[in-house]
């Protein structure tokens, strides 16, 4: 028998006041007005056994029960169909949750038949014995780990945090540690050996009078076994992260509105513990994806918080059913000897939550109304107080969860809440404040990869810069992009909502079948498609999220820096960026600002095929780019890393010098001649702007003709004067780059080179090709590098070897011409960049009329996409044939030298 009477108490959370406007109880799954609606019967004074007749009204209650209060002194609340599924996704992968939560939907009524309320008990006991595997966290590691090798690893705090659910639980297949309430049920002979439920009469007031000494001789010992009222209320506290306000129930406030959170609790620190380990787990990443890890984290959290409510569902039943037969045993002993009476104190002992007559504030009495009164209201009491209980549990975890909060069109849900009761409408007018709790105590997933970026530049560690973050915060202001939400939660009032109105029509409905419905319970972060849907993985590696940035020696050019975030339209949900075929790999960005232009300079581009373009990527889906691509050397202090620096290229190499003199000629007899630059698809067309980013001699680009201007990095332009050697020997060529960036029509930003040529001065002609970045070779969307053919600076079978950075890309075809049919003697120099022919043309040697518009002397165009060109999978010759294509040969000094190219292009721009 419990013989103590201590109050459960921990540091108190308020002053003495007597005003209860300072105490406000947790809000979370259960509704306080609904459950007290639960408890609104008439309270007609209840008198010796009564079978409730066949015919039932809602809950499984019969009308007779319900007139006569039958529901309430015989029945039993289960709240874990409610509060249990409000952390795990009701259908899909994590559908188990539902099984772990009883059967059907009445579970969460007022239940006044004993052998339901009996076998629903034993039921909710085995699925506590099965939440690991039911969960599948066995393939957890994080779980594993942290959480249930526990012992092995010394983590005291998740250890008092098991001890303390195991007091109420047992341990998973333990015979030797059944828990506090099985070995209640079994002592009482309510559940035999084996925890399977006995067939019990209809309510507990007719098995207690079916047998007298069961009382005496059963019960009360069973409850001495069970465990003291101390074990109990520090469990309790140590389960539920509680703190319950003794100065706050004495200034006479209702019990559950002086709970609040225990920041001592075992709960807590397991939860400060668990975090703790998570930041270390991703700092151990290195190069792999740590994302994956906010799953297994969360989901350890969502197996804790199943575990506490169904430990404290236990606890409840212990406490209700104490209370329960002191009713009985009262009403039974009225008019009886005073050795009749036979009472337990409470476990939890929380003033106004408990029945024991002789103890404050029951009184013997004659009437029966007496007892009734008081039954009820503390019964409505411990139920609210350990509803307030589930709440700060289910709030606790939500602090210490780890998500991005709402973006886009995504929102809160925001009250009131509306429940169907009994027929009875209950409107609460307190929502769960999901944009307050949510992730409290921990830092949000962009917010920590930022910070961290940050911390890693400032403590001067490789491999990026601040300029990152303050890329990653721009595309933050702008609220387009995201990297984790959790997908298990959900709203858990409109989950309550659909089972407290399945019960009222008395559908008995299974949870499985209400859930089926996305409407009876939403997930908080939807990505616009009505059903439960586990997000696809961001990609971030390891070294991005840690203080110290990448490991000294790695070769991160080559090593999987990918960073696919969820891109976010204005008012629309969350997509994914592409795929895991896609590889941003931000050593192909500038860390380093380029004029205006920031360092990194990401941006969306989201495929739209504007204006004729093509993409390697789908309409539609975005792609994370850098807008500010890298141009020079990088990691010098690894070998084998790329080195792209801009190269000048001065010398004799027959084969490149033969081929580089049969590309578009500009100008005749050399001597610093220059030919203007503009990217368009017609004479007559708006040119786009080339912005200048970087040259190997500048002094070879220009804005106009001769005058010696030099161009600003950063800075963009109508057009680009290209040339100015004069420095040319005998059998010699002379190539200079400079890298520039223009914006396809459909906003994809292209980096590449402008390459004018002097040739040997026995040629007297200078020519002009484009070049690939070499940095964006290891840039792929759809598995595809964006630059297609970046391997190709002149036809297959070089006798040179592999191209130089930089170089002058020839297209893998052999111009003809009627006049002259030889082979090998024109070249068209093009980039296949992101599914676009980009491609020299122009007649800038002398002006000619071709496709309807005039092609001036000295103008050279980079054109997009001839009209023949139908998209990334063509082969060569990329649709550049006649009679898309025209060309001509002019003799010069002996020599065929290429005077003109035009295509028929698209009129779009």
């Amino acid at each position: 028998m419990l013989f103590s009477a201590t109050i459960l108490s921990a540091c108190s959370s308020g002053g003495s006041s007597n005003s209860s406007a300072q105490y406000k109880p947790p809000i979370g799954p259960n509704s306080y007005p609904a459950l007290q609606t639960m408890f609104t019967h008439s309270k007609t004074a209840y008198s010796g056994a009564f079978a409730p007749k066949s015919s039932n009204n809602n809950c499984g209650i019969s009308d007779d029960a319900a007139a006569s209060d039958l529901a309430i002194t015989t029945g039993f609340i289960s709240m874990v169909p409610v509060a249990g599924p409000a952390l795990g996704a009701l259908t899909g992968t994590a559908s188990v949750v539902l099984s772990l939560m009883g059967g059907s939907s009445q579970n969460s009524c007022m239940q006044s038949e004993l052998n339901v309320i009996n076998q629903q008990l034993a039921i909710q006991e085995a699925q506590i014995q099965s939440i690991e595997s039911e969960l599948n966290l066995t393939d957890n590691t994080f779980y594993v780990e942290n959480y249930q090798n526990a012992s092995q690893i010394v983590a005291a705090d998740n250890l008092t945090f098991q001890d303390a659910v195991s007091n109420f639980s047992g341990q998973p297949n333990n015979a030797e540690d059944l828990g506090s309430m099985t070995n209640l049920m079994i002592d009482i002979k309510f559940w035999n050996s084996t925890s399977a439920a006995i067939a019990m009469p209809a309510n507990l007031a007719i098995y207690m009078e079916s047998n007298p000494t069961w009382l005496t001789n059963t019960y009360i010992p069973g409850v001495a076994r069970s465990g003291d009222q101390a074990n109990y209320q520090t469990n309790l506290i140590s389960l539920a992260g509680v703190n319950l306000s003794t100065s706050c129930i004495n200034s006479g406030n209702a019990p559950y509105t002086c709970v609040s959170q225990n920041p001592l609790s075992s709960e807590i620190v397991m939860y400060q513990a668990l975090y703790s380990a998570l930041t270390e787990d991703i700092s151990t990443q290195g190069y792999n994806n740590y994302i994956p890890l906010y799953d297994n984290y969360n989901n350890t959290l969502m197996q804790a918080y199943q575990q506490t409510i169904f430990a404290l569902q236990q606890a409840y039943f212990m406490e209700y059913l104490n209370n329960q037969v002191n009713y009985n045993n009262a009403v039974e002993c009225i008019g009886q000897p005073s050795s009749c009476l036979q009472q337990t104190l409470s476990y939890g002992n929380v003033s106004g939550t408990y029945f024991v007559v002789g103890y404050n504030p029951v009184a013997t009495s004659d009437e029966s109304s007496v007892y009734t009164n008081t039954y009820v209201a503390a019964q409505q009491q411990l139920t609210l107080l350990f509803a307030a209980y589930m709440n700060q549990a289910y709030i606790n975890t939500l602090n210490y969860m780890v998500s991005d909060g709402v973006v886009g069109a995504q929102t809160y849900p925001t009250g009131p809440d509306t429940f169907v009761v009994n027929g009875t409408t209950v409107t609460d007018e307190n929502p769960v404040n999901y944009a307050a709790d949510l992730g409290s105590d921990t830092v949000a997933p962009m917010a920590y990869l930022i910070n961290n970026i940050q911390t890693s530049s400032a403590a001067g560690a490789q491999g990026y810069t601040g300029t990152l973050a303050s890329s990653l915060q721009n595309l933050q202001k702008e609220s387009s992009i995201m990297l984790y939400q959790y997908y298990g939660l959900n709203n858990v009032r409109v989950w309550a909502q659909s089972v407290f109105s399945a019960n009222s029509s008395n559908m008995a409905e299974s949870l499985q079948a209400i859930a089926a419905n996305y409407e009876s319970a939403p997930q908080l972060f939807i990505n616009g498609s009505e059903s439960f849907i586990a997000f696809n993985q961001s990609v971030v590696p390891g070294y991005l999220a840690t203080p110290t940035g990448y490991p000294l020696g790695l070769n991160y050019q080559q090593t999987n820096q990918s960073l696919m975030p969820y891109y976010v339209p204005a008012s629309a949900y969350p997509l994914a960026s592409g795929s895991l075929a896609n590889n941003i790999n931000l050593s192909a960005c500038n860390p380093s600002a380029v004029g205006a232009i920031p360092g990194y300079n990401l941006y969306w581009y989201v495929p739209n095929g504007a204006n004729g373009t093509f993409s390697l990527g789908t309409k539609g889906v975005p792609y994370l780019m850098c807008g500010n691509w890298q141009t020079g050397y990088y990691q010098e202090d690894v070998a084998g890393s790329i080195n792209n620096n801009l190269v000048a290229y001065a010398g004799s190499v027959e084969n490149f010098g033969y081929l580089a003199a049969h590309l578009l000629t500009y100008v005749n007899l050399a001597q610093n001649s220059w030919t203007f630059v503009s990217f368009r698809n017609n004479p007559e067309g708006t040119a786009s702007n080339i912005t200048y980013m970087a040259a190997s001699n500048s002094g070879n680009f220009g804005i106009d003709w001769y005058d010696g201007s030099s161009l600003t990095p950063g800075e963009s332009y109508a057009w680009i004067s290209a040339g100015g050697f004069g420095n040319a020997t005998s059998n010699n060529y002379i190539t200079v780059v400079a890298a520039v960036q223009t914006t396809f029509p459909d906003g994809f930003i292209a980096s590449f080179g402008i390459n004018p040529i002097q040739n040997s001065n026995g040629y007297y002609t200078n020519t002009l090709g484009i070049s690939y970045n070499p940095n964006i070779d290891i840039v792929q969307i759809n598995g595809i590098s964006l630059n297609s053919e970046n391997a190709r600076w002149n036809y297959p079978g070089n006798p040179d070897g592999d191209p130089y950075n930089w170089a002058v890309a020839l297209l893998n075809m052999t111009l003809y011409t009627p006049t002259h049919p030889s082979p090998n003697n024109t070249y068209v120099s093009g980039l296949l960049l992101n599914g676009n022919l980009l491609f020299v043309n122009g007649a800038p040697m002398t002006g000619i009329y071709l496709y309807d518009y005039e092609y001036s002397y000295q103008d050279t165009y980079l054109s997009l996409n001839p009209v023949s060109y139908t998209g990334p999978n063509m082969p060569s010759p990329y649709g550049i044939t006649s009679p898309y294509c025209s060309w001509d040969l002019q003799d010069y000094s002996g020599g065929y030298e290429m005077t003109i190219f035009a295509c028929q292009l698209s009129s779009y721009w």
